[in-house]
């Protein structure tokens, strides 16, 4: 949404090994501060508990998932914390 839809952006290589361009850091900040706005950013590290990721997530509008994925994201929760709480879509089909 940020950048022209004519170029391909890959953050990961096949590999596992991280891409970063800066149009792939402007898309990371701008999708952070879209999907959670700046006013709410301080409270992020205190959601240590499912329960208050919901109620947060509930609070502002998006899904729990997109909140325990930028607690992951940022590293204020394990990677393996609370992945009951996102969704898993596939985007391809067999």
């Amino acid at each position: 949404m940020l950048h022209d839809k004519e170029n391909i952006f890959l953050d990961e290589w096949d590999s596992g090994e991280s891409l970063k361009s800066e149009q792939e850091c402007q898309a990371n900040q701008w999708s952070q501060e879209f999907l959670i706005p700046l006013e709410y950013e301080g409270e992020l590290a205190n959601l240590k508990y499912e329960t208050d990721v919901i109620d947060f997530a509930e609070r502002i509008g998006i899904h729990s998932g997109i909140v325990v994925g930028r607690l992951q994201h940022d590293h204020l929760i394990d990677p393996s914390s609370m992945n009951s709480l996102k969704v898993r879509k596939s985007i391809f089909k067999a």
